[in-house]
């Protein structure tokens, strides 16, 4: 058994991706795992998407969102000849082009965009696998965040890795071709930030709260009244104690190095 990588620069284009899929082709029945990264640019593409979730600009995210979709719906016209898998590959474009737009309707933190990126990775993931797919090979999914981790020193765990991809090829069976994920993997806590989510609640409630009391009639004489100031006062305090939670943290709820970005936060 080998393992084959493929980089997000093989796939360059409709036909590129064919020609891939024809040298993967070659080596059906040598039970290889082939590592498929994002689609050319569609890695860049999401990240730009979140910048701008980060900045608050949803209507240039929703622009880029659907420009690309508009290009992998271009690119499964071009890469299948079977009308049906055609239209099926574009169903699950759409679906998770619809996916990548919920996420982006929620507060956005690490978490979205980690999940924004991944989609990339995994939609251009499934491409290839109906490609092979039509070219008659016995091909089966591994699902990469379920066998690939990295410890402490961010370095792969080989360990774990060996033991849960052996676990996954016996639970799948005997195919030609194995198709996993590149670039998507645990750490080495599968923790989520329980304590920031908490903070982060609060700080919103206080604020919302404190701001929803103000009377603009009297603005000074009801900013400094119980209804308001408490809570104004607790979101001040606060915000330190986010901030050295989410510094602390294995796994934050918010990416506290875009903070030093200038544009990030005047945007907030």
């Amino acid at each position: 058994m080998k393992v084959i990588k493929f980089g997000s620069s093989t796939a360059t284009s409709p036909q590129r991706l064919l020609e891939i899929a024809d040298l993967v082709s070659q080596h059906k029945g040598e039970s290889n795992i082939v590592v498929f990264s994002a689609i050319d640019g569609t890695t860049e593409s999401l990240e730009e998407i979140s910048d701008y979730l980060y900045k608050k600009n949803a209507d240039g995210a929703k622009e880029l969102t659907n420009n690309l979709e508009r290009q992998y719906i271009n690119w499964a016209n071009k890469l299948y000849r079977d009308s049906d898998r055609c239209n099926e590959v574009k169903l699950y474009i759409t679906e998770m082009f619809n996916s990548i737009r919920e996420i982006s309707k929620n507060i956005f933190t690490i978490f979205e965009e980690k999940r924004i990126i991944a989609c990339g990775v995994t939609l251009s993931t499934h491409l290839m696998y109906e490609c092979l797919k039509e070219k008659g090979v016995n091909i089966k999914k591994l699902a990469a965040i379920d066998f690939m981790r990295i410890d402490k020193n961010e370095e792969p765990d080989v360990n774990y890795i060996k033991e849960n991809l052996k676990k996954q090829l016996e639970q799948l069976g005997e195919a030609d071709i194995y198709i996993t994920e590149g670039s998507i993997c645990k750490n080495a806590y599968n923790e989520i930030d329980y304590l920031g989510i908490v903070i982060l609640t609060l700080l919103a409630v206080f604020l919302a709260y404190g701001l929803n009391q103000i009377d603009s009639s009297r603005f000074i004489e009801s900013l400094l009244s119980l209804n308001v100031a408490p809570f104004l006062v607790m979101f001040i305090v606060l915000i330190p104690v986010f901030y050295k939670i989410e510094k602390r943290a294995d796994e934050s709820i918010v990416a506290i190095h875009l903070l030093k970005n200038r544009e990030i936060t005047i945007a907030c």
